[in-house]
Order: C-alpha cells, then structure tokens, then sequence
C-alpha cells in the first residue's frame, strides 16, 4: 500500500506527520513542561500524604499541584502569544 500526502512528510515518534504539524508541537514552551512535571510531582505528594495520613505532606503537594498547574497555563498563553506575533 502506497501512501501519499499533500506536502513534505516526516516520520516522528513512530508516526508519519507534515513539517507544519512538527513546526506546531515545536512551540512548547519551557512553562508548559516544568508546570505539567510540577502538577505531576504534586500529585504524587499528595497522594502520599493522604496514603501516609500526613497532612502537611498531602497539603504540600495540593499546593504544588496548583502551582504546576498556573505555570502550565501561563506556558499555554506564552505560546498563544508567540504563535500570534508569528503571523
């Protein structure tokens, strides 16, 4: 089977997509990944905290997750504003 695509295509992560779409996830801001890390690492205190019945380690890790998740969405609007002052 012979697959063909309008425009240049590359294979990334195991899977065929155009150079705009690379062009698009090349964008992810710095923001974005420290936030979704800090969200998770929260959650993973938190989860501990509550296992444990530590509250100050339950709590700490509320609070990062919130954090993470601010930072993930000012790395979203970062990006939307980069993207804008692209075109």
């Amino acid at each position: 089977m012979i697959v063909t695509s309008p425009g240049p295509c590359i294979v990334w992560w195991g899977r065929r997509a155009s150079v705009a779409a690379m062009r698009k996830a090349d964008t992810v801001s710095k923001h974005r990944i420290e936030g979704a890390v800090r969200k998770a690492t929260g959650s993973v205190k938190e989860a501990a905290g509550k296992m444990t019945g530590d509250n100050k380690l339950r709590m700490k890790g509320a609070v990062e997750k919130t954090l993470g998740s601010v930072q993930n969405t000012a790395g979203k609007a970062e990006e939307k504003l980069g993207r804008a002052l692209k075109h």
